[in-house]
């Protein structure tokens, strides 16, 4: 009866030829999935490494040779001129993507040095063009408002880096005491650069150190007075709503008060209670633009009704 039939057994010879066929498609199919995975692309991690970045732009060598008791020895620093190039050109090439996404302090530490730097560039410019004898950075017309640099790729002043940056976008009333306008009368330049890791101690102590210098402020009530740096008065507003004292602002009005009551976190005790017990009337003291240069310059150039920094 026809009908399904088992099959025979296969002979020696087509088994050994159907285990080579096998063979060779087993190989084949290694070969080609060892090849799909090379050719699979690697992914980056997902958390790459930080790009390092230097707020104080490299700074430290120079200021640490050239800055002496808070004076620039500016000579010294024409003739070390690749230091402050170099660090210039660190501020000009910050990736202002990676810079906006430090933390403040670290950023407001760049712009600090970032200012301080301009500066001193903008002073050397005008020492080589009048042969070394600029003796205030007022005989350089439109110093704050004319001449640019390149700060996180972008083109800045004086101006704008303070007014635009440092003060409209951290609103922190100790920049004055860290914003050096190359003049006598502005804070001495530190010898080390701002860090953010350092910068409360530092803008700390630059306060400490302004309010208690004798040449800038004396608060100390004399003859019913007090003395007191120009930059106070220019910029009295900006320390409303940081610091406040009721008694201070009874007597001597918010803005005063405030710079009052700013003052009074570094002077002695008996002076802050000599402020409290009675009015005591504000003295400006005239603003020394003269260079602050090491050594000092013979002949200063002031004006306490010159323009503001």
């Amino acid at each position: 009866m026809a009908g399904w039939r088992r099959g025979r057994g296969m002979g020696a010879s087509t088994r050994a030829h159907v285990a080579r066929g096998v063979a060779r498609a087993g190989a084949a199919l290694w070969f080609g999935a060892a090849l799909a995975i090379a050719c699979i692309p690697v992914a980056a991690p997902l958390h790459a490494a930080p790009v390092p970045f230097d707020e104080r732009l490299g700074a430290d060598s120079l200021f640490a040779r050239h800055v002496h008791d808070g004076l620039v020895d500016y000579a010294g620093i024409e003739g070390d001129r690749d230091l402050l190039d170099r660090s210039l050109r660190a501020a000009a090439e910050a990736p202002p993507e990676t810079l906006r996404a430090l933390a403040a302090p670290r950023q407001l530490a760049f712009y600090l040095n970032a200012y301080n730097l301009a500066t001193i560039d903008l002073i050397l410019r005008f020492r080589k063009e009048r042969g070394g004898r600029l003796k205030s950075i007022q005989d350089i017309p439109g110093a704050w408002s004319r001449y640019s640099w390149k700060i996180a790729a972008t083109d800045r002043t004086l101006d704008e880096l303070e007014h635009r940056i440092i003060r409209l976008e951290f609103s922190e009333p100790r920049v004055h005491m860290a914003l050096v306008c190359a003049s006598r009368s502005c804070p001495p330049l530190p010898s080390t650069a701002f860090s953010g890791e350092r910068l409360e101690m530092e803008l700390d102590r630059a306060a400490r150190e302004f309010v208690n210098d004798a040449f800038r402020n004396q608060f100390t009530p004399r003859d019913g007075k007090i003395r007191i740096s120009k930059i106070f008065d220019w910029y009295g507003g900006d320390f409303v709503g940081h610091y406040r004292d009721q008694a201070l602002d009874w007597l001597y009005g918010e803005k005063n008060g405030a710079v009052l009551a700013f003052a009074s976190r570094y002077l002695p005790e008996e002076t802050v209670r000599a402020l409290r017990l009675k009015e005591a009337a504000i003295d400006y003291l005239p603003y020394d633009w003269s260079l602050n240069s090491a050594p000092p310059l013979s002949a200063p150039a002031a004006g306490a009704g010159a323009k503001k920094r």
